[in-house]
């Protein structure tokens, strides 16, 4: 999160530990209006919250017009359990554990330490000190000017009750002359010291990326990998404009079997993608289907056996292993060395099934 979440005077929260559902791939996109339903009973918002990724997983950040509703909505939700009944039942009705409950506080209360942003050399700016004690910022620029045109300086207090001063030239090359010319400088009986600013790099903007197993090129897959009769689900890629929402692929396919559920893809603008998945009632209704579109006569859309399918049955599956415990590595090894290797903040791979009763997932990265 940006130093965005400060200075709000107590009217901006975070929210974390959300419902399972609410933070499933498919359900992402909606996660700013239903964190957004739940604020707004305690008091209007100044507007829809920002979601982000923090080191303790999806975050939301909302602002209350008024830091009364932010205090009243602290006390009342931090806290509340978010599990369902099923799966309050499925534990025994046992009280929850501090990650299944939904957690909200007071941004400028969050006890998480921030960031450290690493620093860079200021190209145009120079730091010198020590300078002589009747010196004005006026000394200064008579100083610095025969380097170069000085858009600004700042004297600053150091140890020892020295005085040392920031310079800002207008050019780069400006400041690297006045950093040779003036460092180890005799002047009023002190030697001047003369090094480089420092200041931080800019922030790399927070980004989300979801991509589905069948998207990933798979240069390795078998080719040869017969299906199996529970293999009711096919990913279809290339759709014709007409497939762009749920009931155009079902109109598009329903001829060949009785579909059983359909999913759309979206690009990160939320659009629709041209891909789905699409599951049968049952194994011959989708081997029809199958066939019937890598047989089209335009030969546009393209179909393939749902490899998401079969990772998620494991090692009941085609390839009888737990692909998503062998893609991750021991302990998410795996996933850690890729999101080490892209700079990735974090990664995640997790299987959802398309009604988002259950998942399960590996993390990596910190």
């Amino acid at each position: 999160m940006s130093s965005a979440a400060g200075g709000a005077g107590g009217k901006a929260v975070i929210a974390q530990n959300f419902p399972a559902a609410w933070v499933a791939p498919s359900a992402l996109e909606v996660l700013p209006q239903k964190v957004q339903s739940l604020l707004q009973r305690l008091g209007p918002l100044e507007g829809p919250p920002v979601i982000s990724q923090s080191l303790n997983g999806l975050q939301a950040l909302a602002r209350f017009q008024s830091a009364s509703d932010a205090r009243a909505a602290v006390q009342t939700l931090h806290g509340f359990d978010m599990r369902s009944a099923a799966e309050k039942q499925a534990a025994n009705n046992e009280a929850p554990k501090e990650s299944e409950c939904f957690s909200l506080q007071i941004a400028d209360d969050v006890g998480a330490p921030k960031p450290i942003r690493k620093r860079k050399l200021k190209a145009n700016g120079i730091f010198v000190w020590p300078l002589p004690e009747s010196w004005a910022e006026k000394d200064v620029e008579l100083l610095a000017s025969p380097y170069g045109a000085v858009l600004r300086t700042r004297v600053e207090g150091i140890a020892n009750g020295q005085r040392g001063v920031l310079i800002d030239f207008q050019t780069p090359s400006a400041a690297a002359a006045a950093q040779t010319g003036l460092n180890g400088l005799s002047l009023m009986g002190a030697q001047l010291r003369c090094v480089m600013q420092e200041e931080p790099e800019a922030a790399k903007p927070l980004m989300m990326f979801i991509s589905y197993l069948d998207e990933l090129a798979m240069p390795s897959l078998p080719q040869e990998v017969e299906p199996k009769l529970d293999d009711r689900e096919i990913f279809v890629t290339h759709l014709p404009p007409k497939a762009s929402n749920e009931e155009g692929v079902r109109f598009l396919l329903g001829n060949f079997g009785e579909v059983d559920e359909v999913f759309l893809l979206r690009d990160p603008q939320q659009r629709p993608a041209g891909k789905a998945y699409v599951r049968f009632k049952s194994h011959s209704d989708a081997e029809k289907a199958l066939e019937a579109v890598r047989s089209s006569s335009d030969g546009a859309s393209k179909a393939s056996w749902s490899e998401s399918e079969r990772a998620l049955r494991g090692t009941r599956g085609s390839y009888g292993l737990n692909v998503l415990r062998h893609m991750s590595g021991a302990n998410g090894a795996r996933l850690k060395e890729i999101c080490k290797a892209a700079a990735a903040g974090s990664l995640q791979l997790e299987i959802v099934n398309l009604s988002l009763d259950k998942s399960g997932s590996e993390n990596g990265g910190d």
